[in-house]
């Protein structure tokens, strides 16, 4: 009796859903592997509360500053971060009820932005007020990095007192609750400038533990001065401050709400190196970086100039004691050395001044030798350069973006830096190009990863080796979300993502998994109606194509001046992007009919990370065997891009039959035979009038895991085979939708 009742509710359930496969959203900033925002706002009992500490005695000279997103700025005063439960407050920063413009409370005194800029509604903004007390208080306020109105001095006194910090509300003034949704506040205990601001606040700080033990981060110029940031990545009843660690709790409604377009945070961030002296990033010494033997490094890296020599990472402070070095010669070719020994890449490939390239230096050992090969963008560069195989070790730290021997530091962005002990094949380096070091399956031989993605922790396996900013002198490295991060304004497609990596590792289709893909870093011609093609042969796969996923990486300087088409080894062609996306800069997506948002929608904006596409996918109506083409086409002047890579996942239906010649009076669905089944089944099913039909299946918690037909069939009676041997045993539902019918049924895969 209740297997029957859990089965009918199961089908009830399955009746009633629509779209399943769910997006997988912001794919890689976050503890969870997105970004999360404070919500369930709006009441007095419910807010974010950050009990008491001293760190939050700011009175001589602080900043306070948030990302909110007001449901309306006008009516009643609205606090973003308080404390104090008497009028009398340590500080109250908030939206003035009467003007909609910033205001800052210290004490009994209040500052008023009033010559400043009225906020917008339902809109993700960010805000900051900064004050410095000499005899008065001088505070200013700042809107989307610029300084909005001019500065505002008057007495005031700050009360020191043993109350919680609370965001989204107010102990003195419980109706100044804050109606929208806040994120990544953060509290200083000095002034910021608008420039310091501008750069910091598209970055989630802090996120991950021990993001700024032993104060690695606040060593830097960016970050000194920090004393608390909260991100609201964590579900459950806390949020967590890695960077003073002022952990807080969740009141009444309030939680952390899942983002839905990578707003105001984005998905990738990478590390900004100055070129001056100081700016570069130390690592303890460890036993892991004793590749004496066979090794890779890999990473993405965009130099801003290629004309003078800059070194990318060393370990060694002596010529006798050199591990190993990684730089660039002037003219922008690599090289390579242990000890005295040095390879340079001579007749390889120059790396390319303000374009993110992907580079990876093998070597091996053989004999007496090494071996070492260059790689740029997943292609040998060049050719094998052999050096003696003398490895020093050392107990010096591993500093990246510099060298304890010359004073030769880089100048432009790293990302996703890997260490591994092996000699990589050309072929694994481009499985794993595009792919978050955090999603890689199966990282036999990873020891190092440092993405940068809100702190500078190591997320391979080897404990003890997160990064620090280094503490010799002024150090102005900082995490960076977009090139053009300094840039005041609102969040606009004008912002120039770093479109590098991206997390797939959602299922059905987690990424590279089953895509077969292209990587063919080609110039997209300016202005050319013919484009750039590519093609990706596919052989060996037999069915019909019933669903398929599209990955496409592209750097472009205006995605709204591309045209991008598949064509199937049928000859239908769908568009992808169809000159969407304005001015926005590169893309590095997932294209599927399962995903919510449209490269139309104005608020997803480019490089997005999950999208439908302007033509349906699962229309294609081809078998899967044969050329696929896909075209890129720039229809205006003055922009550039490159192709970087693409691939398709599809699942196959090996047979979409007709069973026979007559035309039945209702729709059906028949149970699969044979059932239980390993590792394939057959599904009968009857279509009564001409029109649309999806069949799919699902698992028991309701995700779709393959889609056998998404197309218009005639009228007829129907056969389709599924294969699923890439599945689990378990018990799976498949699901009819035609015309007004609709109709669910169970089977057992049992291997």
């Amino acid at each position: 009796m209740k297997k029957g009742l859990y089965f009918s509710l199961i089908i009830l359930f399955f009746l009633s859903i629509g779209n399943l496969s769910g997006q997988n959203l912001t794919d890689e900033y976050g503890i969870q592997n997105h970004n999360s925002y404070l919500g369930g706002l709006g009441l007095t009992i419910s807010y974010g509360n950050v009990p008491n500490h001293p760190d939050f005695n700011i009175d001589t000279a602080g900043t306070l500053e948030a990302w909110i997103n007001p449901s309306s700025v006008t009516g009643t005063t609205k606090s973003i971060i308080s404390k104090g439960s008497s009028t009398n407050v340590s500080f109250l920063f908030g939206i003035y009820g009467s003007s909609g413009k910033l205001f800052l409370r210290i004490g009994s005194t209040e500052f008023f932005n009033s010559d400043g800029v009225v906020l917008s509604a339902n809109q993700w903004t960010h805000v900051a007020v900064s004050w410095n007390k000499a005899a008065n208080y001088t505070v200013s306020f700042f809107i989307n990095g610029a300084m909005s109105g001019t500065a505002v001095t008057a007495p005031a006194t700050f009360y020191v007192n043993t109350d919680a910090i609370r965001i989204g509300g107010s102990q003195a003034f419980p109706a100044y609750v804050f109606q929208g949704t806040i994120d990544e506040v953060r509290l200083w205990k000095r002034s910021r400038t608008a420039n310091q601001i501008a750069c910091n606040r598209f970055v989630g700080l802090g996120d991950g533990e021990d993001a700024n033990s032993w104060e690695r981060m606040t060593y830097g110029s960016y970050y000194n001065g920090l004393v608390s940031t909260w991100t609201f990545n964590s579900s459950g009843t806390t949020f967590y401050d890695y960077f003073g660690y002022h952990h807080g709790a969740y009141v009444g409604s309030a939680a952390s709400t899942q983002t839905t377009l990578g707003v105001p945070i984005p998905y990738n961030f990478a590390m900004k190196f100055n070129g001056a002296q100081y700016d570069y990033l130390t690592v303890s010494s460890n036993t892991v970086f004793n590749q004496t033997g066979d090794g890779s490094i890999e990473m993405w890296i965009k130099p801003l100039s290629v004309s003078t020599e800059q070194i990318f990472m060393s370990k060694g402070s002596s010529l006798s004691s050199l591990s190993f070095i990684l730089g660039m010669a002037p003219g922008g070719k690599l090289y390579f050395g242990t000890g005295t020994n040095v390879a340079l890449n001579s007749t390889g490939q120059a790396l390319t001044a303000n374009v993110w390239n992907h580079i990876a230096v093998t070597w091996m050992t053989s004999g007496s030798t090494f071996q070492v090969r260059f790689y740029k963008n997943g292609k040998q560069s060049g050719s094998v350069s052999t050096i003696p195989n003398t490895f020093p070790t050392n107990t010096d730290a591993f500093l990246i973006g510099s060298s304890a021997l010359y004073n030769l530091p880089f100048n432009g962005y790293i990302d996703e830096l890997r260490i591994w002990n092996q000699q990589l094949t050309q072929q694994q380096i481009l499985l794993n190009m595009f792919v978050s070091g955090r999603s890689i399956t199966t990282p036999t031989g990873l020891l190092c990863l440092w993405n940068f993605d809100g702190n500078l922790n190591n997320f391979a396996s080897t404990s003890g080796i997160a990064a620090s900013l280094n503490s010799g002198g002024v150090n102005n490295c900082r995490l960076s979300a977009y090139s053009n991060d300094n840039t005041t304004g609102a969040y606009s497609s004008t912002f120039q993502s770093h479109s590098t990596v991206i997390n797939r590792a959602a299922s059905p289709n987690p990424f590279p998994g089953s895509y077969y893909c292209r990587y063919p870093f080609g110039t997209i011609p300016d202005n050319n109606p013919t484009g750039l093609q590519d093609t990706l042969v596919i052989q060996g796969v037999s069915g019909y194509v019933t669903s398929l996923e599209l990955f496409l990486s592209i750097q472009h300087s205006y995605v709204g001046d591309l045209i991008v088409t598949l064509r199937a080894p049928s000859g239908v062609e769908r568009n992808i992007i169809v000159t969407n996306g304005g001015g926005g800069k590169n893309v590095l997506t997932f294209f599927s009919d399962n995903f919510s948002y449209m490269p139309t929608d104005n608020e997803y904006l480019p490089p997005w990370g999950f999208l439908k596409t302007v033509s349906q996918l699962n229309s294609f109506n081809t078998s899967a065997q044969g050329n696929w083409i896909l075209t890129c086409k720039d229809n205006a002047t003055n922009d550039i891009g490159i192709l970087q890579g693409w691939g398709i996942k599809f699942t196959t239906a090996t047979g979409i039959n007709p069973v026979s010649g007559t035309i039945p009076d209702k729709y059906s669905l028949e149970q699969n035979y044979p059932n239980p089944f390993n590792p394939s089944t057959s599904i009968k099913f009857g279509i009564k009038k001409d029109g649309f039909v999806s069949l799919k299946i699902y698992d028991l918690t309701g995700r779709e895991v393959a889609a056998l037909v998404s197309g218009t069939l005639r009228a007829g009676s129907y056969s389709v085979d599924w294969n699923a041997s890439g599945l689990s045993s378990g018990v799976y539902f498949y699901k009819l939708e035609a015309g007004e019918f609709t109709d669910v049924k169970r089977m057992a895969l049992v291997k």
